[in-house]
């Protein structure tokens, strides 16, 4: 009974050390992707569900948010700026989608026109879930998407932990159905 007890223990033990939190996935997400931004002239910043107000999240959506949907958001925010310098902001862009709607992540090696290598990580998100983009002062109005995109430059292996971070943190949201985009063939 004693073996019993302590192997279960064991198991237990082992299974919540190596698994991930919705905090470390969100620390990883946010930490890979706002430092290592593919453009001399833009900052982007990560957000989670409550991290903005409800007014600007349902301003950005387009649609009044229940506290589930708030709660559930993934907003990446890019400002560009008109120079590397960052002293006159050319505008902003709000990608946002719903956690528990995403249905597949994928990256792609892209080369910018200054030929940097970097990164593209596509979110793909399942119909009637919140995928909208939001450019500021351009659209001053949503736009529903099927997926989201955000670059980073960093080596092939950060991208993939950053696409296995946003699946693994997907699945702690309630998406059932999020799979690996580039594991399809």
């Amino acid at each position: 009974m004693k073996k019993i007890l302590l192997l279960s223990l064991l198991i237990i033990l082992s299974v919540k050390n190596y698994s991930q939190s919705k905090q470390d996935c969100k620390d990883f997400i946010k930490t890979n992707i706002e430092s290592n931004s593919p453009l001399n002239n833009d900052i982007i910043y990560i957000y989670y569900g409550q991290e903005i107000s409800k007014d600007d999240a349902e301003k950005f959506t387009g649609k009044n948010l229940s506290q589930n949907e708030y709660y559930n958001l993934l907003i990446i925010n890019e400002n560009i700026y008109t120079d590397e310098y960052k002293t006159k902001l050319y505008f902003q862009a709000f990608r946002i989608c719903d956690l528990s709607g995403v249905s597949k992540v994928s990256i792609n090696k892209k080369t910018s026109s200054k030929g940097v290598d970097y990164f593209e990580i596509h979110i793909y998100i399942n119909t009637g879930y919140i995928c909208t983009q939001y450019y500021i002062p351009e659209l001053n109005k949503p736009e529903n998407r099927k997926e989201i995109s955000v670059g980073v430059k960093v080596d092939e292996n950060t991208a993939k932990k950053i696409k296995k971070a946003i699946i693994a943190l997907a699945k702690l949201y309630g998406s059932n159905s999020v799979i690996d985009g580039d594991e399809l063939f």
